[in-house]
């Protein structure tokens, strides 16, 4: 029996093909023999790699208020200096999240992740000197999350090459071994404060560090651990038929749109998802032209075309390329785009509230051990709901924005207690709420947009995500500061987080409740046709 044997390269970063593009088949024989992730193996060594590095790492980033608040209050800076600094450190990272995807593929996910440990370490070091706010600015601002922004998604990458089927469990205990950092560190800086100071805290946090280029290290490439697998071909056309089932672009009708969930829709410019639509729709660059009684001929009708593209400049050539490369197309997506503004209003109020808790405990006149005893407080109630919420969700049976709708209420009340609350023993028990709600969080704010858009558009629509929210954090943190430098007071700082966050809650409601009644609206017309 004849048979051939196809060797595939594989490129630099993709992690997600990696059973496709490095793959051998036999043809003819009645087996298929892949290379696929180990599933294991190694993959485990690249887990502890991730853990390690996050639980040191991510701290820090929790932690700069904690030890820096002195140093504010020495060298006079406001509120809205200090929320300055911790925004554009968040909104610079974010904004190298379009060229996250190209350096990955031009370097490996190991060069990627030494490199920015180094510059996460230098970063952390410099600051301990900072004695002003342009010193603060360059090194924490710029510096420290120049480092951060590719640190993370370089070991994210690693740690989806190595798994597959066994990747929700993998991160799961990645993300677990990771919470525990927030929960030692408040209290190990609080102790090291004490007896180091500011300065010599700031850089023994520095080579601490230094510790998340282990992890770098541990990030070998994902071809020195492949495994062969042979699948039975009439199996993989049964899981392949099973996937063209779920897609909702009609291979018979370019205009048509098929939802696993939904109705067909014959148009492009509005089509109906369900709440828990998988994929979004595809662009064409141009509708359809309407047939009429004066009908032109298809010669004329592309010599048109023709005409149009050459009248095109060099620059509008040029954008229509980054647009492409972007994948522009998103924004043309009415529920991409209240998702996407909805998570950044979130995830901004949500950040700089947590930067804001060491300055708020201490304006209630907590000791820094009290202060960091809250704070570890918060972490440990929030590891402990990252685990258990998922099967609450299952029982339940409440889906990916249900789940995070839920968890904004949750923080909006916890948050709003504090107003009231401001003694140590009470405060704990606000604590534990707002560990509980952030935990809750934590696990569906990954989720809500995989949930809408298809994997193979996923990481535009996370790149367009991140810069958007970087211009978020750059509009909305130093109004926060502001707000805390008019009134004299945190309590209306909570009462703007507290707004902006129930603003997304009543966005989502009002787009979820317009999507049911089109669909539901759409359906009667399907009937009355039928």
């Amino acid at each position: 029996m004849d048979s051939r044997l196809k060797k595939q390269a594989h490129p630099k970063g993709k992690s997600e093909d990696v059973k496709s593009n490095l793959s051998t088949s036999k043809r003819g024989v009645g087996k298929t023999v892949e290379l696929v992730p180990p599933d294991g193996g190694w993959g485990w060594a690249v887990m502890l790699g991730n853990a390690l590095s996050n639980m040191i790492t991510n701290p820090l980033i929790q932690t700069f208020t904690l030890l820096y608040k002195d140093r504010f209050n020495e060298i006079g800076m406001s509120a809205t200096d200090a929320s300055m600094i911790i925004n554009v450190n968040y909104a610079f990272g974010m904004g190298l999240g379009l060229i996250h995807g190209a350096v990955l593929k031009r370097f490996s996910y190991r060069k990627v992740a030494i490199v920015a440990s180094i510059l996460n370490a230098i970063g952390v070091g410099l600051t301990s000197f900072a004695n002003s706010f342009i010193h603060f600015l360059m090194t924490y601002g710029l510096l420290n999350s120049l480092g951060a922004s590719f640190f993370h998604p370089s070991f994210s990458l690693a740690l989806n090459s190595y798994f597959k089927k066994k990747r929700g469990k993998a991160m799961g205990y990645s993300m677990t071994l990771t919470g525990i950092g927030p929960i030692i560190m408040p209290l190990l800086i609080s102790k090291l404060m004490s007896v180091y100071g500011v300065q010599g805290t700031g850089l023994i946090l520095s080579a601490l560090s230094l510790h998340s280029l282990v992890g770098a290290f541990l990030l070998q490439p994902i071809k020195w651990h492949m495994k062969r697998k042979e699948e039975d071909p009439v199996e993989d056309e049964g899981n392949r038929q099973e996937d063209e089932d779920n897609t909702i672009i009609s291979e018979s009708s370019p205009n048509k749109f098929v939802s696993r969930f939904g109705v067909e829709s014959l148009t492009q410019e509005e089509p109906i998802n369900s709440e828990n639509s998988i994929k979004i729709f595809d662009e064409t660059t141009y509708t359809a032209l309407k047939q009429t009684d004066d009908v032109e001929n298809s010669d004329g009708i592309q010599n048109k075309i023709n005409k149009v593209k050459n009248r095109k400049g060099a620059f509008q050539r040029l954008l229509e390329r980054i647009a492409s490369i972007l994948d522009l197309s998103l924004l043309k997506d009415t529920h991409y785009i209240i998702l996407m503004l909805g998570m950044n209003i979130v995830m901004s109020a949500e950040l700089n509230f947590s930067f804001l808790t060491p300055l708020i405990l201490d304006e209630l006149g907590l000791s820094d051990y009290q202060t960091a005893t809250i704070m570890s407080t918060i972490a440990a109630a929030d590891i402990i709901f990252r685990f258990s919420s998922p099967f609450f969700a299952d029982y339940v049976g409440y889906s990916v924005r249900t789940m995070y709708l839920i968890s904004m209420v949750m923080l909006i009340a916890s948050r709003m207690t504090i107003i009231f609350v401001n003694t140590f023993h009470p405060l704990l028990g606000v604590a534990v709420a707002l560990g509980i709600a952030k935990g809750v969080r934590s696990v569906y704010m990954g989720l809500v947009m995989p949930s809408y858009v298809p994997l193979d558009r996923l990481p535009s629509a996370t790149g367009l995500q991140m810069v958007f929210n970087g211009i978020m954090m750059i509009m909305f943190g130093p109004f926060i500061g502001f707000v805390r430098d008019v009134s004299g007071s945190y309590n209306w700082c909570i009462v703007a987080i507290n707004g902006m966050t129930a603003l997304t809650i009543v966005m989502w409601l009002t787009e979820s409740a317009i999507t049911n009644w089109r669909r539901r609206n759409l359906q009667i017309i399907i009937k009355s046709v039928n």
